[in-house]
């Protein structure tokens, strides 16, 4: 049986749209943008806090109830307003996550999973020590992972963005597969739903982070590095003297478009591949997406659930969706304000 991720993923291959239809999408996008900024009223309750009994010793004695299931309460935030934290949570799938919160300014984190083995730094602007790093650019986040896959893997099965384990608030189904395809002309390959019962949006880690590089050896995370664009070791159109060589990340995302071009590559094991995601769209430190000069709070649309920064797997015919090669979640204390306190027999 085929997942429904991967049934979109199929259909969407071959099937570019022309830049005509961006054109002829961006009214209707405004217009859908402003129709949701006037219905968006959030009400912030007062933080909720229950005295839950500890289920084999695992959870907190304070808890708030949600995705996962439990969830430290601000106060003991080490970067409040957010927290990081490694995630356990699965698509499909409620675990609670019992990993310590990570630090969000700067340090670099190891982490370790099935396929892959790392270290994780996100820099926040205005954070102490990253100045240089923000200084010019209209950036709101740096997100840097750096390491070495513990499998060989190609780069077509390998997919990064946002998936929920519960529905989120959307702004019904008209106005969501308008949405879903004005996104689909700037991503050709995403494979995206949004439904009352499942929500995801995935597109091929190579074509879409905006800097990679590709080392013999480790590097040294640190808060004020700069990645710099280097694909040399892949070979093929990359190697030293091809048509592909230092490409720019508009070259690279045009040239990975074509899933032929897609499957010729493979993230190897001997090699240190260092991934950089950066953000000049959400404001994590408020929870804001910025559209078109736009804010929207997203605690209202997430439901009680977290942003992920993540990778994983989508083979054909995989059932399960594929393992992660990371999985972090951000919560910001807005949305513990919102979360509702689940019955214990629920737990």
């Amino acid at each position: 049986m085929t997942s429904s991720v991967e049934l979109d993923r199929q259909s969407s291959i071959g099937s570019v749209p022309s830049k005509s239809s961006l054109e002829d999408n961006a009214d209707d996008l405004v217009e859908m943008l402003d129709t949701m900024r006037l219905k968006d009223d959030v009400s912030v309750e007062k933080t909720q806090e229950k005295d839950v009994l500890l289920i084999d010793g695992k959870f907190p004695e304070k808890s708030h109830f949600s995705c996962p299931r439990s969830l430290p309460i601000p106060t003991i935030w080490p970067d409040r307003p957010l927290l990081l934290r490694e995630s356990r949570c699965h698509y499909g799938y409620n675990e609670a996550s019992e990993a310590k919160p990570m630090q969000l300014h700067g340090e670099s984190c190891p982490f370790e999973t099935d396929l892959f083995k790392g270290n994780i730094v996100v820099r926040m602007k205005n954070s102490p020590g990253t100045g240089n790093y923000f200084k010019g650019k209209k950036r709101f986040s740096s997100i840097v992972i750096s390491g070495q896959f513990k499998r060989k893997l190609n780069c077509g099965t390998i997919f990064t963005g946002q998936e929920f384990c519960h529905p989120i608030k959307t702004p019904g189904m008209f106005m969501s597969k308008a949405l879903l395809k004005f996104f689909k002309v700037l991503a050709p390959l995403l494979v995206a739903e949004i439904t009352p019962n499942e929500t995801y949006f995935l597109s091929p880690i190579i074509q879409t982070v905006q800097t990679l590089t590709v080392t013999a050896d480790p590097v040294n995370l640190t808060r004020d590095m700069t990645v710099t664009e280097d694909l040399t070791l892949l070979d093929g159109d990359f190697a030293e003297g091809k048509k592909m060589h230092k490409a720019i990340f508009s070259k690279r995302k045009k040239y990975f478009s074509n899933q032929k071009n897609l499957n010729q590559y493979a993230f190897d094991t001997s090699n240190y591949f260092t991934f950089e995601f950066y953000d000049d769209k959400v404001d994590l430190n408020a929870m804001q997406l910025l559209v078109l000069k736009k804010r929207f709070e997203l605690a209202k649309y997430l439901n009680g659930q977290p942003l992920r920064f993540l990778s994983r797997v989508i083979e054909p015919g995989d059932n399960n969706l594929g393992k992660y090669l990371w999985n972090f979640e951000v919560w910001h204390e807005k949305q513990t304000a919102a979360m509702k306190v689940l019955n214990l027999r629920d737990v």
